[in-house]
């Protein structure tokens, strides 16, 4: 039987403005016997990085991994746009979706400087996009909270 192959997105993110996002991805095929995920968080080592999702893709299974850059990094993006844009890349989307989530429900994910607009960015896709990520339960009234609970 043949192993499955495997493949390792990484979607590459600064916010150009409070409003703006450039994004690059890339795929690469993890080399045998090679550990997914330490090759996954070291591609970007200064990054904020995290895995964000899975998917069956043509026999080959897609890990994705969403690094954030400072705000205004210039990334070169092969993609730039508004949160309402955002929708149009599923994998994207969900990663900054999943990331603004993680904003409130691990304390490491804010460790990292730089970011207030990427932040600012994925506050607006989490307004603007519908379901909620997996976990979240919508509740109001939360005092000095986020407007969710696990």
């Amino acid at each position: 039987m043949t192993p499955m192959r495997i493949f390792l997105e990484h979607l590459v993110m600064s916010a150009s403005s409070a409003t703006s996002l450039w994004l690059r991805s890339e795929k690469v095929e993890l080399p045998a016997g090679e550990d997914p995920v330490e090759m996954g968080f070291s591609f970007l080592p200064n990054a904020l990085s995290h895995s964000t999702s899975w998917r069956s893709e043509q026999e080959a299974l897609v890990l994705t991994f969403a690094h954030v850059v400072s705000d205004g990094t210039d990334l070169e993006p092969a993609w730039s746009g508004s949160p309402e844009e955002l929708e149009g890349l599923p994998s994207a989307c969900h990663a900054v979706r999943h990331l603004h989530f993680l904003r409130f429900t691990d304390k490491e994910i804010t460790t990292h400087p730089g970011l207030d607009d990427f932040w600012t960015f994925a506050h607006a896709v989490a307004d603007q996009h519908y379901p909620a990520v997996a976990g979240l339960l919508f509740q109001h009234g939360l005092a000095g909270g986020p407007d969710f609970v696990i």
